[in-house]
């Protein structure tokens, strides 16, 4: 099953989220008339974050999450949402200063659970998304998923040739799953339970401007480049 965080009807995951998980609002737009590196600039503001990078039009693609608390207190819409950030964030504001948002490019998405606990087989084998919500601090969410067929694709082709049982095919593919993943889903949890809350979020930033081998593990944590065995857990 790879359908996206929203599966089909009756197919898995078919759990709900508790009640009292965070849930979050996404937005994403390209502006253009932005200059910038080519790299991914994030920027903290209260109830959420917001990146920026470049995107192969020349635009730039700006996305957001921010709690609904967040969302409502800047009137529900995606362009109040934008003015708000850039109310409590001068950097953000100064770099989209002169900039033209894109309306046909607005997307937006309600209901976004990056807390939901990881189930790489439910039922069948789960992949990307359909097996968790992967925190978008964790990097690249499609090499992600992209990864999580590679750890399948073997074993599924040992099951339809008969080396494996459907048991040993789900067992060894939970398996390898959680060893590959759960490190960093955890560790970009963290992250964005932290970043939304503004004193937490200074005193990580402060940290990580002063000991910049402690930002670096974090950015290597969540995408996969530290090794478990030597690493806190």
């Amino acid at each position: 099953m790879a359908g996206g965080r929203q599966s089909a009807h009756r197919l898995p995951p078919a759990a709900v989220s508790p009640d009292d998980r965070p849930r979050y609002v996404g937005v994403k737009a390209h502006v253009a008339n932005l200059t910038m590196p080519r790299q991914v600039a994030l920027y903290l503001f209260d109830g959420g974050y917001v990146g920026i990078n470049l995107v192969e039009t020349g635009h730039a693609n700006v996305c957001l999450l921010a709690t609904y608390e967040a969302f409502a207190r800047a009137g529900g819409t995606p362009e109040g949402m934008f003015s708000a950030i850039a109310d409590q964030n001068r950097a953000f504001r100064a770099q989209m200063k002169g900039t033209q948002l894109l309306p046909e490019t607005i997307c937006t998405v309600a209901g976004v659970d990056t807390g939901r606990p990881g189930v790489p087989w439910d039922g069948m084998a789960c992949l990307g998304d359909t097996a968790t919500m992967i925190p978008p601090l964790c990097g690249d969410g499609m090499a992600m998923a992209l990864r999580s067929a590679e750890l399948c694709a073997p074993l599924t082709h040992d099951y339809l040739r008969g080396a494996l049982t459907l048991d040993q095919w789900r067992d060894r593919y939970e398996s390898r799953w959680h060893a590959e993943f759960d490190r960093r889903l955890r560790t970009g949890r963290f992250l964005q339970h932290a970043l939304r809350r503004e004193p937490v979020a200074h005193v990580l930033l402060v940290a990580g401007r002063f000991l910049p081998p402690a930002a670096a593990y974090f950015v290597r944590a969540t995408r996969g480049s530290v090794d478990t065995a030597a690493s806190p857990a």
